[in-house]
Parts: structure tokens; C-alpha cells; sequence
């Protein structure tokens, strides 16, 4: 990933500043435990020109996470959410847009009442081995998402071929909840079920509006 960032800065003609941030750090509890921490992990966070939240299991920082996208769609600055990433994303979006203050990820909290991130039907719980979706996978821009940032990134194409390594997904019964605040799934695999792709548009007359707010179940620096 750190490698991406560079080849894109590069294409860009310009110099990746890159800051790690334990995304624990910028929980309450380390408020109390050890406030040079807390504050330090949050001055990075609120100075940075952009957030991107990668991949990860387990449920150590997963709070920090849902606070940095927070802060990161409120004060407008740009977003990028890859696989858990975007689960987190659309956790906070749940509880802070949508009015579902309970919502939360099966992973995290296995018995949520609001599980807004699931684990994949066709999943093991018994046997981690291969038993993840993995691989290069197509995903489709759904019509109506030519106003899409990613989409016009992608060159305005109509699908995208992209690696993939999760046992937990969007849950379908919270789609719709989420779309008709603004959360919207402009990407989603062959049939339509998994939601692969989502955004804020940057304009918007009825919902939350953002320069770049995205986030991507798949993981596209795996690519190459």
C-alpha cells in the first residue's frame, strides 16, 4: 500500500508525506491511559490533507477508525476506506447519519442488534484456510454513477477487475437505509449483491455532500 501511494504521488509530481497513526491512539481510553498519545495520534489525524483507513481483522483501533472517518466526512477532508476501511465508514455513517447509534460490525461485536457489516453466507467460522473471498473479482459501476469521482479515476469505464481478501460484507437489509441518506453503493459485484464501491457525491441537493469520501471493498493495491 505504502508502495501505491508513492507510484501515485509520483504520477501526481508530488511528495507523499505519509503519517502512520495507531487508530487505537485515538480512542477515549487513551485519553485517560496516556494523553501525549491521544493528542498526538489526533493532531496528525486533523492535519492531514487526506485519511485512508486500510485492511485489518481483529477489533483493536476499530473505534479510532469509525472516529478518523468521522472526522474526515464532517470537516470535508478526503476519505479513502479499503475493505475494513470501508465497513468502518459505513459504521459511522450508520450511527451518525442514518440515526442507528447501535450499529456495528458482526465482527466486532458478534451479537450486535444492529450488525451493519456481516459475515458472508458462503463463509467457514471453523476453517480460516482459503475460506475468505478471494481474488480478482469484477465490479460494476451501477447506471446513473457517471458523476462518480472513482468511476471517472477508473477512465469512465463501466466495470473494474480488482483483488479481493474478506469474510465480511455490507449487510443487504441496511442498503437502502444507507442509499436514501446519501451513503451511496455506486460500485457492486455481478449480480448485484455485494456492494463493492461507495460515495458521497460531491454535490448533492437532498443528502451529505463531500469532495472525496470513498471507500472500496477490495483491496487495489494487491492488483500488480
Amino acid at each position: 500500500m505504502i508502495k501505491s501511494l508513492e507510484h501515485a504521488s509520483l504520477k501526481c509530481n508530488r511528495k507523499l508525506d505519509l503519517h502512520w497513526v495507531d487508530s487505537s491512539d485515538l480512542e477515549p481510553e487513551t485519553l485517560s491511559s496516556s494523553p501525549v498519545k491521544y493528542h498526538t495520534a489526533w493532531k496528525a489525524v486533523c492535519s492531514a490533507d487526506g485519511i485512508l483507513v486500510p485492511g485489518g481483522f481483529g477489533t483493536r483501533g476499530t473505534e479510532g477508525m469509525i472516529s478518523a472517518a468521522k472526522w474526515a466526512r464532517e470537516q470535508k477532508i478526503p476519505y479513502f476506506g479499503i475493505c475494513l476501511g470501508l465497513q468502518t465508514a459505513a459504521i459511522e455513517f450508520a450511527r451518525n447519519v442514518c440515526g442507528i447509534p447501535g450499529a456495528h460490525s458482526a465482527e466486532l461485536v458478534e451479537d450486535t442488534k444492529e450488525p451493519v457489516v456481516i459475515f458472508m453466507p458462503e463463509g467457514s467460522r471453523t476453517h480460516l484456510g482459503g475460506t475468505m473471498r478471494l481474488g480478482l473479482r469484477t465490479t460494476l459501476f451501477q447506471q446513473g454513477t457517471e458523476w462518480s469521482v472513482l468511476r471517472k479515476l477508473y477512465g469512465n469505464t463501466v466495470e473494474v477487475h480488482e483483488r479481493h481478501r474478506h469474510r465480511y460484507e455490507i449487510n443487504p437489509d441496511y442498503i437502502d437505509k444507507l442509499e436514501s441518506n446519501g451513503f451511496l453503493f455506486v460500485g457492486r459485484d455481478e449480480k448485484g449483491e455485494r456492494m463493492e464501491i461507495f460515495e458521497l457525491p460531491s454535490k448533492s441537493e437532498t443528502g451529505p455532500s463531500h469532495p472525496y469520501y470513498v471507500g472500496v471493498q477490495y483491496h487495489p493495491e494487491l492488483k500488480r
